[in-house]
């Protein structure tokens, strides 16, 4: 159990505005940098405003949201924080963990935190969350696993590279699947310290899944299967490496891509790639391409 949790009977609630354009996008990059929920109070034409809970151990949400505006501007246009509040819980335990539960994803998988009883009919992907690296509940991860799925019914998984790993999800999901080898590597060091406790959260042997600290352009390593769920933009500036990263004949699975993100990712790829399967779900895009 997390001890910050534990000892800490107070949050932060963070009312933000943004372009009703923006606030998918914004949203994903706020769960990623760590916010444990966001709440749309209300929208008009063109404006969202909504709060944005993160747990006390963030020491400075102000902060937070100036780095994501700076290093993810033009996604996110003009993200601005109205107020900024500490909110006392009388319950912490149970006011923090009743937004997560159980979550069915496509035909086998469940996610689920480690405190929610297991169905032994479902592959179980068991994720603490809390840290602000990924807990399964988003529409990109949904995509990318049920991308697994449906690749898993044609081929087998011998080695497979997951790029930007997080919590380390799609890593599990593909040992679920059967593959032998996973190489998993992500830019933030406290995410990859969480990918081992994750995986033994699932019942996996830590020893199956390599984590490591990289980036991209980093590693000289390649594998038949490349999974990256990370966002449109960031898939484009690394489409280089991450199509280096893959065998020839082999295939890259990109999730975490907007609408408005597809087609210039989808022309960095056409050359050295073939667009295999592709699917969707609530402005949000996953792509399986084919190394040529």
């Amino acid at each position: 159990m997390n001890p910050e949790i534990k000892e800490t009977p107070w949050y932060w609630e963070v009312t933000i505005e943004c372009a009703v354009d923006c606030f998918e996008i914004v949203s994903y990059f706020l769960f990623e940098a760590g916010a444990e929920g966001v709440e749309e109070l209300n929208q008009s034409e063109t404006l969202i405003t909504a709060k944005v809970f993160f747990l006390s151990s963030i020491p400075d949400p102000a902060l937070l949201l100036e780095k994501l505006q700076a290093e993810h501007a033009d996604a996110m246009g003009n993200l601005s924080s109205l107020a900024i509040e500490k909110k006392e819980v009388e319950d912490w335990q149970s006011n923090w963990k009743i937004h997560f539960k159980p979550l069915a994803v496509g035909k086998s998988f469940c996610i689920r935190p480690p405190w929610e009883a297991c169905d032994p009919d479902k592959k179980e992907i068991v994720i603490y969350p809390g840290q602000g690296f990924g807990t399964g509940y988003h529409e990109s991860t949904n995509l990318a696993l049920q991308m697994l799925e449906w690749l898993r019914e044609r081929i087998s998984f011998e080695k497979v590279i997951d790029a930007g790993t997080g919590s380390g999800i799609l890593a599990i999901g593909a040992l679920l699947l059967q593959a032998k080898q996973v190489i998993a590597f992500d830019i933030e060091e406290e995410a990859i310290k969480e990918v081992p406790k994750n995986l033994v959260h699932s019942s996996l042997d830590p020893d199956l899944c390599r984590a490591f600290v990289a980036a991209p352009n980093e590693l000289e390593e390649q594998a038949p299967l490349v999974l990256a769920n990370i966002n449109g933009f960031i898939l484009e500036k690394f489409a280089d490496d991450l199509m280096g990263l893959t065998e020839t004949g082999g295939y890259l699975l990109l999730s975490g891509i907007i609408d408005e993100e597809k087609e210039s990712l989808m022309e960095a790829l056409n050359q050295e790639m073939s667009l295999v399967h592709s699917l969707y779900l609530n402005d949000w895009n996953c792509l399986l391409y084919q190394k040529k």
